[in-house]
């Protein structure tokens, strides 16, 4: 006899052949299977798992430079799927940042000493990590390991709001997120950040496609969160800003005024390699 689907009576789990949904082959359950304990799986048990030691590093998502030395000369910071590992070389320790969903893309390090908040962070020790467009079922996630008033909020908020790409800042000593950006939907991914030298802003470059790139004063109040949109003005692009044509000529176009909170200017990068145009250093911090 066959069973498709869940069994319904433990006779039918015992006895029968098992077809779970998506799943082309029988199962059975063990020929020693006490049936009075059938129903303790129908829980969660006590038992958890917790991450320990991350083996190995992501080189193909995270295609830029994905490994930094932090303040700690002992210690270096890089990606492996979803996680940040802090690596202690000389104690062969890590510990590791949970806050993305998808896949890490990028990240950094800021060379320079930030305020935010009230609180100093020294040199080296604030890491920018940023990720795919997080999957629907995912888009509450809160790690379990971080503590805080705003935790159950959060999760509210992030359910709520429909699933962007962001670039998540935070200290490398603590595990502790200081700051995230969230870029727009269609950014689908985020294909590089840094911070600016004076650590004050923050470049982020998107995966839509137009490899969009926008600098963000990530230390305001709920950055990358929609605002009320400003009327349109027509604007000359400014060189450094954006490449011309051939014959040297200035492009114009309609821009309409940032409509996120914290962002402070954007531009488009490139489609592709720009005919006949070489040379010419984009310096988004100009």
């Amino acid at each position: 006899d066959v069973c498709r689907g869940l069994p319904v009576t433990d006779d039918d789990f015992v006895r029968k052949k098992i077809v779970y949904p998506r799943c082309r082959s029988f199962t059975r359950a063990p020929s020693d299977l006490d049936a009075s304990l059938i129903d303790r799986s129908m829980f969660k048990p006590d038992a958890d798992l917790r991450l320990d030691f991350v083996y190995g590093y992501d080189g193909l998502e995270c295609a830029a430079r994905n490994v930094f030395v932090t303040a700690d000369p002992n210690k270096v910071v890089y990606c492996a799927a979803a996680v940040a590992v802090v690596h202690d070389a000389a104690r062969d320790e890590q510990a590791h940042f949970r806050g993305h969903t998808r896949d890490i893309t990028c990240l950094t390090l800021c060379d320079a000493e930030v305020t935010v908040g009230g609180v100093t962070y020294p040199p080296k020790t604030l890491c920018a990590t940023g990720q795919k467009v997080p999957s629907a079922d995912a888009a509450s996630y809160v790690d379990d390991e971080e503590e805080g008033d705003d935790k159950e909020g959060d999760a509210a908020d992030a359910a709520d709001a429909p699933p962007r790409p962001f670039v998540s800042v935070w200290d490398v000593r603590t595990l502790r997120e200081v700051a995230r950006v969230r870029l727009s939907m269609d950014a689908r991914a985020v294909a590089g950040v840094a911070f600016s030298p004076d650590g004050a802003t923050l470049v982020t470059v998107g995966c839509d496609n137009n490899h969009t790139v926008q600098v963000w004063d990530w230390r305001v109040a709920r950055v990358g969160e929609p605002r009320p949109s400003l009327k349109k003005s027509s604007k000359n692009v400014h060189p450094n800003d954006s490449f011309g044509d051939s014959g040297g000529r200035s492009k114009t176009r309609a821009q309409e005024q940032p409509s996120l909170r914290g962002l402070l200017h954007e531009n488009t990068g490139f489609k592709e390699r720009p005919g006949g145009v070489f040379g010419v250093e984009f310096d988004p911090f100009a």
